[in-house]
Protein backbone atom coordinates (compact mmCIF):
# COMPACT_ATOMS: atom_id res chain seq x y z
CA UNK A 1 0.00 0.00 0.00
CA UNK A 2 2.49 2.29 0.67
CA UNK A 3 4.39 1.84 -2.49
CA UNK A 4 1.49 2.16 -4.59
CA UNK A 5 -0.15 5.50 -2.60
CA UNK A 6 3.90 6.90 -3.40
CA UNK A 7 3.28 5.77 -7.00
CA UNK A 8 -0.55 7.59 -7.14
CA UNK A 9 0.81 10.52 -6.03
CA UNK A 10 4.48 10.64 -8.28
CA UNK A 11 2.28 9.95 -10.99
CA UNK A 12 -0.58 12.75 -10.98
CA UNK A 13 2.42 14.91 -10.09
CA UNK A 14 5.08 13.98 -12.56
CA UNK A 15 3.09 12.81 -15.55
CA UNK A 16 -0.64 14.57 -15.47
CA UNK A 17 1.71 17.63 -14.17
CA UNK A 18 -0.57 18.33 -11.11
CA UNK A 19 0.64 20.37 -8.05
CA UNK A 20 1.86 19.37 -5.18
CA UNK A 21 -0.68 21.63 -3.41
CA UNK A 22 -3.33 20.28 -5.48
CA UNK A 23 -2.42 16.56 -4.40
CA UNK A 24 -2.39 17.72 -0.58
CA UNK A 25 -5.72 18.94 -0.74
CA UNK A 26 -7.69 16.08 -2.59
CA UNK A 27 -5.90 13.74 -0.84
CA UNK A 28 -7.01 15.31 2.56
CA UNK A 29 -10.65 15.13 1.23
CA UNK A 30 -11.00 11.98 0.14
CA UNK A 31 -9.37 10.64 3.10
CA UNK A 32 -11.87 12.85 5.56
CA UNK A 33 -14.89 11.26 2.59
CA UNK A 34 -13.44 7.62 3.42
CA UNK A 35 -13.32 8.44 6.87
CA UNK A 36 -16.83 9.95 7.10
CA UNK A 37 -18.78 7.33 4.73
CA UNK A 38 -17.09 4.49 6.94
CA UNK A 39 -18.45 6.18 10.73
CA UNK A 40 -22.06 6.67 8.36
CA UNK A 41 -22.50 3.33 7.49
CA UNK A 42 -20.60 1.35 10.05
CA UNK A 43 -20.84 3.76 13.11
CA UNK A 44 -17.38 2.75 14.14
CA UNK A 45 -14.23 3.45 13.32
CA UNK A 46 -12.36 1.44 15.71
CA UNK A 47 -9.83 -0.93 14.29
CA UNK A 48 -10.47 -3.47 16.63
CA UNK A 49 -13.79 -4.08 14.98
CA UNK A 50 -12.89 -4.46 11.85
CA UNK A 51 -14.64 -7.61 11.40
CA UNK A 52 -16.15 -7.70 7.95
CA UNK A 53 -15.06 -7.28 4.21
CA UNK A 54 -16.97 -3.86 3.84
CA UNK A 55 -14.69 -2.53 7.18
CA UNK A 56 -11.61 -3.70 5.82
CA UNK A 57 -12.27 -2.07 2.34
CA UNK A 58 -12.34 0.88 4.66
CA UNK A 59 -9.71 0.48 6.53
CA UNK A 60 -7.08 -0.47 3.29
CA UNK A 61 -8.96 2.34 1.31
CA UNK A 62 -7.92 5.04 4.25
CA UNK A 63 -4.19 3.49 4.21
CA UNK A 64 -3.61 3.34 0.57
CA UNK A 65 -4.72 7.25 0.67
CA UNK A 66 -3.03 8.28 4.25
CA UNK A 67 0.50 7.33 1.99
CA UNK A 68 -0.67 9.10 -0.66
CA UNK A 69 -1.54 12.13 1.18
CA UNK A 70 1.92 11.69 2.92
CA UNK A 71 3.90 11.74 0.06
CA UNK A 72 2.21 14.97 -1.43
CA UNK A 73 2.60 16.69 2.32
CA UNK A 74 6.19 15.41 2.74
CA UNK A 75 6.88 16.44 -0.93
CA UNK A 76 5.10 19.70 -0.49
CA UNK A 77 7.03 20.56 2.41
CA UNK A 78 10.45 19.54 1.27
CA UNK A 79 9.75 20.79 -2.60
CA UNK A 80 7.15 23.88 -2.70
CA UNK A 81 7.91 25.13 0.69
CA UNK A 82 11.86 24.67 0.04
CA UNK A 83 11.87 23.26 3.80
CA UNK A 84 14.32 20.00 2.38
CA UNK A 85 13.59 16.43 3.44
CA UNK A 86 15.46 16.61 6.23
CA UNK A 87 13.44 18.98 8.09
CA UNK A 88 10.43 17.76 6.49
CA UNK A 89 11.40 14.54 8.25
CA UNK A 90 11.69 16.29 11.68
CA UNK A 91 8.14 17.97 11.15
CA UNK A 92 6.16 14.65 10.27
CA UNK A 93 8.36 12.58 12.86
CA UNK A 94 7.09 15.68 16.02
CA UNK A 95 3.90 15.25 14.84
CA UNK A 96 3.91 11.71 15.46
CA UNK A 97 6.09 10.87 18.28
CA UNK A 98 3.57 14.29 20.16
CA UNK A 99 0.32 12.18 18.91
CA UNK A 100 2.06 8.82 20.37
CA UNK A 101 2.85 10.51 23.16
CA UNK A 102 -0.79 11.65 23.66
CA UNK A 103 -2.36 8.56 23.27
CA UNK A 104 0.09 6.30 25.53
CA UNK A 105 0.19 9.01 28.56
CA UNK A 106 -2.62 11.72 27.91
CA UNK A 107 -5.36 9.42 27.07
CA UNK A 108 -6.34 10.51 23.66
CA UNK A 109 -9.14 8.79 21.89
CA UNK A 110 -7.22 5.68 19.89
CA UNK A 111 -9.71 6.44 16.78
CA UNK A 112 -8.55 10.15 16.79
CA UNK A 113 -5.19 8.52 17.43
CA UNK A 114 -4.89 6.23 14.07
Amino acid sequence: MSVTGTLITDCLIDIFGISLVTTTIAFSVILLLIFWFWYFTEKTLAMHSINTTKRELFYWAAILFTFALGTATGDLLAETLKLGYTQAAIIFGTAIAIITIAYKYLRMNGILAF
